[in-house]
């Protein structure tokens, strides 16, 4: 992030980075767990784990520590109307956001991901890199989406479910299922 998108750190004068990780608190970059971490003022807070489910918990549990929650949009974005970014977004470089589209709480946009007009997209969203979202489609809050993945226009992928990377999914996801394949079929 540093190195990319210098700009952002400008902005949000940014001055010294800091990590904290409820996985490996013993490595030299971090300075606590999420759960022991105490926020100071003026302190910005970005939270880029993948999971869904579990970015969404370390999230609440920021927010009820009074953390101030910041968005990274690389540069290299593209949106083609004026696209409200939420509070939380994570979007990487290359990432396309078509015309209205509706973004929920804190979504993940990886690299080169792109949403095609009239894209719905709920809260604590992973959308991994080079997936495609066409015209219509939705995603339910907590859904995690494959790299590659292709979601038709005016399908459907409800909450909690997982695509599964390199699958087209054609119609309907069910809540907190995975599917995988061309065409997207339950493997759970």
């Amino acid at each position: 992030m540093i190195a990319s998108a210098p700009g952002w750190l400008e902005r949000h004068e940014v001055s010294d980075m800091v990590f904290v990780d409820d996985g490996r608190v013993d490595d030299p970059g971090v300075v606590s767990s999420v759960r022991d971490h105490e926020p100071a003022s003026g302190d910005l807070h970005l939270c880029t784990v993948g999971t869904p489910r579990v970015r969404a918990e370390l999230l609440e549990v920021l927010a009820a520590r009074g953390a101030e929650l910041a968005s990274f949009v690389h540069p290299s974005v593209v949106r083609f109307s004026p696209t409200a970014w939420p509070v939380g977004t994570i979007a990487y470089p290359h990432v396309t956001v078509s015309c209205d589209v509706v973004l929920g709480a804190a979504p993940f946009l990886s690299t080169g991901a792109t949403l095609g007009h009239d894209v719905s997209v709920g809260d604590h969203v992973t959308i991994s890199g080079a997936v495609q979202l066409l015209g219509g489609s939705h995603v339910g809050d907590r859904a995690f989406l494959g790299a590659g993945a292709v979601v038709l226009p005016r399908a459907r992928v409800s909450a909690d479910a997982t695509v599964g990377a390199g699958s087209v999914v054609l119609r309907r996801v069910p809540r907190g299922r995975t599917v995988f394949g061309v065409p997207a079929l339950p493997v759970d």
